[in-house]
């Protein structure tokens, strides 16, 4: 990422790129994105949301104040992957706090059997 390019480009450019595989989640609670190039993709590559919609799920963005990105790279059994994670402020990324499970946002387009993540970052 270089210094010109701004975290809602950079996200923009990944939810555009049929390549950009997205994971979301810890050890036991993982939702994962993909798309095929050639699939057919409703695609919101802009404030205040960035997300990509498909026949079989989709993916929605919408950063927070203070988001930043953070470029790394990890190994596989064959190669170095590189990775970008969606970091906040410890303030603005607490968890709720709840002591029960409770519905945190719906989704506003009927699901037709598709699987999304949303994310709040």
């Amino acid at each position: 990422m270089t210094g010109a390019t701004t975290a809602a480009d950079r996200l923009a450019a990944e939810m555009a790129d049929a390549e950009t595989q997205w994971s979301l989640g810890t050890f036991g609670a993982i939702a994962e994105f993909a798309r095929d190039p050639d699939e057919p993709v409703e695609l919101a590559c802009g404030p205040p949301a960035f997300s990509a919609v498909t026949g079989r799920g989709g993916i929605r963005i919408g950063p927070r104040p203070g988001l930043r990105l953070f470029a790394f790279e990890t190994t596989t059994k064959e190669s170095w992957s590189p990775r970008i994670a969606i970091c906040l402020p410890r303030d603005g990324c607490a968890m709720h706090g709840r002591a029960r499970y409770t519905s945190a946002q719906r989704w506003r387009r009927p699901m037709k059997n598709r699987i999304f993540i949303i994310a709040r970052a």
